[in-house]
This record gives structure tokens, sequence and C-alpha cells, in this order.
């Protein structure tokens, strides 16, 4: 039994801990070094654990960056590769301010495979491959898509930019490019269709279950001449109206509990009286759509679309509590219980909760 990752126990698999990456890149990341190393797939696997890899990945900006270093000093036979935002890899333990070139990448992964597994070290070193990140995009062609398993559904692709608040991407949509967006500073430039925002929102919500999101840079959405506008109300505004063929926008579904992190700010979000509501619901008790629906009497397409909003714009989270089967309602008061049930001192605290904020 190996005690730690890293060194001969692991031989023929590199077992790969990526730190500060969405599913997208690691995906992205995982393929470049199985297409360097020509190993089989089997042989560059992720892994979840920092105590059992051979290969840990962090991004240059990733606040772990310093935790991994740590560990990796500490672990002989375990490798620190540093992604920037080009997508470039650097040896992180011993020269962190030079790129890895192929011929390095493919010596390295060599020597974690094993003999026998990689490609034979007489073969000249593979020709270079596209980088994790995505090229800025011209505009008026549509970018190559970067070469992954089952992408994430575009609405957790783009809340996990949202909620670590870096980073800039295009959503595109049949090749037609729809949005360039700003994580960074929270804005948002419309490509295509008018620049007005309530009427950009009702224009893209029936794209977006659909639509796919490609990374991008800094450089390329300041040179968009358009005018900016900002990120999260767009974005609410959108999934409010989206429309698919589910009503809650993957990955979430009628088992999904979601919990509130805060109010939105309503002065700049559209929002309906039913709002508060869910809002001071979700904030008590974390809950399905059909709860939701159960506990308040409300319409589910009202439901839907409020799930679709605060999951979108990062406002709520996917709880961790099992969920209710779907289409299961609470349950009801017992027999004799003159309004004093969980159910019952629930709905007087909501009621409440919504008359303070009307």
């Amino acid at each position: 039994m190996v005690e730690e990752g890293g060194g001969e126990g692991n031989r023929g698999v590199v077992k790969v801990v990526s730190i500060g990456t969405d599913m997208r890149e690691e995906q992205a990341l995982l393929h470049r070094l199985r297409t360097v190393s020509g190993a089989p797939d089997a042989c560059i696997a992720p892994c979840d654990d920092l105590h059992a890899c051979d290969l840990l990945v962090v991004r240059d900006n990733s606040a772990m960056r310093k935790v991994a270093h740590g560990l990796a000093s500490g672990r002989p036979g375990v490798r620190l590769w540093i992604l920037d935002d080009a997508g470039v890899l650097h040896d992180g333990l011993v020269a962190p301010q030079l790129p890895l070139d192929e011929r390095q990448l493919w010596d390295a992964l060599d020597d974690m495979l094993g003999p026998g597994v990689a490609i034979a070290a007489s073969a000249p070193p593979p020709a270079p491959v596209a980088a994790v990140a995505p090229q800025p995009v011209p505009l008026r062609e549509p970018a190559a898509a970067v070469a992954m398993e089952d992408p994430p559904p575009i609405a957790r692709a783009i809340r996990e930019r949202v909620a670590a608040g870096r980073g800039h991407a295009l959503i595109a949509h049949g090749g037609r490019h729809l949005l360039m967006l700003d994580f960074d500073r929270k804005l948002a430039v419309p490509v295509t269709g008018t620049p007005q925002a309530s009427a950009l929102a009702s224009e893209l919500a029936p794209l977006l279950p659909d639509a796919t999101m490609q990374l991008s840079d800094a450089a390329t959405f300041n040179a968009q001449p358009l005018p900016t506008l900002p990120l999260i109300p767009l974005l609410w505004n959108i999934a409010l109206q989206a429309r698919g063929a589910s009503p809650l926008l993957p990955p979430l579904d009628a088992g999904s509990v979601l919990s509130l992190k805060q109010w939105p700010d309503f002065r700049a979000v559209a929002h309906r009286p039913d709002h508060f509501q869910l809002c001071s619901l979700l904030l008590k008790r974390p809950s399905t759509a059909d709860e939701a629906c159960a506990l308040l009497g409300m319409a589910r397409d009202i439901v839907h679309g409020f799930f679709n909003a605060a999951y979108l714009s990062s406002y709520a989270v996917v709880a961790t509590a099992a969920a209710a089967p779907a289409g299961s309602a609470p349950d009801a008061p017992p027999p004799g219980d003159a309004g004093g049930s969980r159910l019952s001192r629930l709905w007087r605290s909501v009621r409440g909760e919504r008359g303070r904020n009307e």
C-alpha cells in the first residue's frame, strides 16, 4: 500500500489534481497531457485527493498556490506545475518563471508513467498542441471548441465564473456570438442584438439553454466599442425568462435543493411581489422547486424562473441536504393541529418577512 502519492507505487498512472480550474479547463488540461504523453487516456487520471496524487496543477492566480507549493515541497516524487492565464505550464518547484516546452512536458510525464507506457523515448517529441486557455477570439469567426469530454451545462459554467469573480468569456449560440462577459468587473457587452438591457434579456433568454461558453481574455473584451451593461442584472433577467427542454436550467432539476445566500438587489434586478416570499423561504428553509410551490401556493413557472435566476447570478447555492423526491409536497398538518404545525409556523414567518419587505 502506498501511503503518499508519487513515487514507484503509482507507475503506469499519473494521478492529476487540478486546483483553481473549472471543469472545462480541467478536461482541456487532461486532454493536453494525454496528447503530449501519447499514453492511453486511463494513464492520465483526474484525482481529488491531494495526498494521493503524482502531479499538482494549480492556476497561477489561485489562493491555493502557496498551499500546493508547500504540499509538493514536502513530498518527494510529486510535481507541481503552474498554469498561467495564457494556458502555459511552468514548473512550480524548479523555475516558475520559465515555461515548460512540449519536450519537457513529455520527459516529465514519461518519467512519472514509467517504461513502456508513454511513446518510445527514441521517437521525436510530439508537435506542440494548443494551450489550455483559448486565445483571443476574433468576433467575425466562430471560435474552435476546445477538445473536451462532457462540457458542463452553460448555467453551471457561467455561475462558476460569477462566483469566482475572475476571467472573461464569450457566449455563443449556433456559431453566432451573443455576449462578451467580464467577470472581474461584472460587465457584459452585447455583441449582437439590441443594447437595451430588458429587450436584450428577452432576446437571449430562449437561446441560453443551448448556448456555449468559451473562455476569452481582457484584451478581447476591452477591444469591443459597444457600451457595457451590468453583468448580474442581465444574467438574472435572462435566466428569469429562460425556457428550455426542462423548466429548470441544468444542472438544476426537480430534486435540486436551493438555498439563498443573501437577498438579491431588487433595486437592480427584475422582480415580482412573489419573489419576496421566495427569498424569505429559501433563506430560512432550503427547498426544491416543488416544495416551494407547495409551501407558498405559487405557480410553478414563477418558482422555476426565480430558481434559475438566483442560481445563475450566484445569489443561491445548491444545498447539500438530500432533496425530497420530485413532485413531493411538505407534510400536511396533523389532524387537530390548529395552525401549530412546522409548516404553519414557517409560513407565518415567511408572511411576516414579506410584509416587512413590501
